[in-house]
């Protein structure tokens, strides 16, 4: 659900709600009609990263969420592949292959789902310039062989990057990866 709000006199006032018209389970239906009605006319407290929404004998308090779940380090975290991306299509990896990757102070280890290696980066705020990709050269089974194919397509040349959270997303123009760091 969503729409436009204004804040008057304290209170959040909601209008119109555009909401999706998927007939849900009776419990998640009142669960939405229960938060369509806390957001009309709740009123509203912000203090520092805490918003507090109030009404009647109902209070909700939200963090913001860079301060709940802070953006990971790019280097020293490992990360997990969680997903292969094709143009507008997202594919789990699958089942029993790991694919990471570790980024340090130019330098990418590679565990690419069957074999493992390494190369040269350059990191900036947005873009990672990966240098050639060394890998063992072992054979293995083709899941594992087509998740290595997708990585090491990625990690060639100028690559953009986003973290947010534990989300780190790679995009190769058209073709990129999902990952997720490691506990």
């Amino acid at each position: 659900m969503g729409g436009p709000y204004r804040i008057d006199g304290g209170r959040l006032v909601v209008d119109q709600l555009a909401t999706t018209e998927m007939a849900c389970d009776p419990a998640l239906m009142e669960q939405d009609r229960w938060v369509a009605d806390l957001l009309d006319g709740a009123t509203i407290a912000l203090d520092g990263d805490t918003l507090t929404l109030t009404k009647g004998m109902t209070r909700l308090t939200f963090l913001d969420r860079e301060v709940a779940d802070p953006d990971r380090p790019l280097l020293g975290t490992r990360w997990v592949v969680d997903g292969l991306v094709a143009r507008d299509a997202v594919s789990s990896v699958p089942a029993g292959v790991v694919a990471a990757l570790t980024f340090a102070d130019g330098w990418v280890e590679v565990e690419a789902g069957c074999n493992t290696g390494g190369g040269a980066i350059q990191v900036t705020e947005s873009t990672i310039d990966f240098g050639p990709i060394g890998l063992t050269k072992m054979a293995c089974e083709p899941p594992r062989m087509a998740v290595e194919q997708a990585l090491t397509t990625v990690l060639s040349g100028s690559v953009r990057y986003t973290i947010e959270a534990a989300i780190l997303t790679l995009d190769a123009g058209g073709v990129g990866l999902m990952l997720r760091a490691a506990p």
